[in-house]
């Protein structure tokens, strides 16, 4: 070892030794781990859009500290793998590992996810299940301003199940406090109008309006035309504009073709939208007027699992209005 003091010659056995030792303690200091903060989901809530999310969240100085951050999910037989999480800086700066589409007749059954990751050569997962069920419970025990739309929303899981036949012996509001409930459902009434707005001598009809109920609330017009070149479908609610161009023929009736409007949020159950075709950018349709409560019109005597659904579905909605207005 050549001494770096501008002196000749190399350093004496002593000074070498002392030099070699304060060397391997800066590189051990330097290479030492740093201390890593828990690997673990921190938290989960959900997202009520037309039909319901679970969000899992990891806080960021937990997905900055380790490598290769990635969660899987697993609900039901679906399975899915995320590597690319939401981040929200307004929620304490947490990522979102979101479990989507949860249809209302299954929120009871258990969402698994696993978070894996890498630190130091090191591999960590951490394991979490979770469910509908079990953060509506936790409202409703908690006795927050959530407990009424918690409340509504397990009781309309379980309309919805009894309604779908599904997992009916295990419902989603068996033993639940319905203190929080809400009471009694103001009478829908009907938005519907055919000829909202018309036009000279239309090339598409509209034949039907109604609601997709399976996994979640969409409305599904109907409407008729021998020629599906360039039309698209302009709805506008509370004066946003959304546009589809994907439809679903009708198998027993030729030129007939479904379309889905799935931006309806729980709140917006009672308001009003529009629809109206256009064929290249031009209106080839009158527009009409409909809304999710204009289906429960005259379906709100209990009964029949499709009214019970509706009348719980509506009360849920009204809750959601209520708190988030």
């Amino acid at each position: 070892h050549l001494r770096d003091d501008h002196k000749d010659g190399f350093l004496p056995v002593s000074e070498f030794v002392t030099e070699k030792a304060q060397l391997e303690a800066k590189i051990r200091a330097l290479t030492a781990p740093v201390a890593l903060p828990t690997f673990k989901v921190a938290s989960a809530n959900l997202t009520l859009n037309d039909s319901i999310s679970v969000n899992f969240k990891v806080n960021k100085d937990v997905y900055d500290a380790y490598e290769n951050v990635y969660a899987v999910i697993t609900f039901g037989d679906s399975v899915i793998t995320i590597i690319d999480p939401v981040y929200h800086e307004e929620d304490n700066q947490r990522y979102y590992f979101t479990c989507p589409n949860i249809g209302p007749h299954r929120m009871k059954d258990t969402i698994s996810i696993t978070l894996y990751g890498t630190a130091y050569g090191q591999e960590y997962t951490n394991t979490v299940e979770y469910s509908i069920y079990k953060y509506c419970s936790n409202q409703i025990n908690k006795a927050t301003a959530f407990k009424t739309i918690a409340t509504d929303l397990l009781n309309y899981g379980a309309a919805a199940q009894i309604y779908a036949n599904y997992n009916t012996d295990n419902l989603a509001n068996a033993g639940i406090d319905q203190s929080g409930a809400s009471a009694s459902l103001a009478d829908p009434v009907s938005d519907l109008n055919l000829t909202y707005a018309t036009i000279e001598n239309p090339t598409v009809a509209w034949k039907s309006a109604a609601l997709y109920l399976e996994s979640r609330v969409n409305a599904k017009l109907q409407f008729e035309t021998d020629d599906l070149t360039g039309i698209t479908v302009e709805f506008v609610m509370n004066g946003k504009v959304f546009v589809v161009d994907q439809f679903e023929a009708r198998a027993d009736m030729d030129g007939r073709y479904y379309v889905y409007f799935d931006n309806i949020l729980p709140n917006q159950m009672r308001t009003p939208f529009t629809a109206t075709v256009y064929r290249d950018g031009v209106a080839v349709s009158n527009t009409i007027q409909y809304s999710v409560q204009s289906y429960v019109v005259g379906k709100t005597t209990a009964g029949t699992a499709l009214n019970d659904m509706l009348i719980a579905m509506l009360k849920y909605a009204d809750a959601c209005q209520a708190y988030f207005g």
